[in-house]
């Protein structure tokens, strides 16, 4: 199947820059489960196409849910940086986008309940909701505290 799609995989740019990075993370991930060097291939140009000022852009920072909002746009950068090799294009972006998203959201997480903007709804579900953002904290400890790619990479410096 992946074989039959592939020249649909090549031809297709998403338009916005965040799907063009999500892309890229799942081509690379099934190119560990089926090696493709087409595929492969996409992933670094998909990578490359990726204008991550644009990116910074295409964040919502007025959502506090995994879905639509900033926190799932963490949880992309830290897989991104995890699956793509440090040596393809822009990896170096992905980590500074990370630092300055987390920058930016590190006071409204310690005081989150009183940061809500007034006139959203509270949302309680996992995609949706703040729960959602609890659950990938526990699942990946550190991953929207803001020292999650720092401390991966003083581990991967020290082995």
């Amino acid at each position: 199947m992946i074989r039959q799609w592939l020249p649909y995989f090549e031809a297709y740019i998403p338009s916005l820059h965040i799907n063009r990075l999500f892309l890229s993370v799942a081509l690379k991930q099934i190119c560990i489960l089926i090696p493709n060097k087409r595929l492969e291939k996409q992933s670094q140009i998909l990578l490359f196409a990726t204008d991550f000022e644009v990116l910074k852009t295409e964040v919502d920072h007025s959502f506090f849910n995994i879905r639509f909002g900033w926190p799932g746009v963490l949880l992309l950068l830290v897989m991104a940086s995890k699956e793509i090799p440090a040596d393809w294009p822009n990896h170096q972006l992905i980590g500074q986008t990370y630092q300055e998203i987390t920058v930016r959201h590190k006071s409204p997480l310690e005081k989150l309940p009183s940061n809500i903007p007034e006139g959203n709804f509270m949302q309680y579900g996992l995609t949706l909701g703040l729960a959602g953002i609890g659950l990938t904290e526990v699942l990946w400890p550190g991953v929207l505290s803001g020292n999650h790619l720092l401390k991966e990479s003083q581990e991967c410096l020290t082995e």
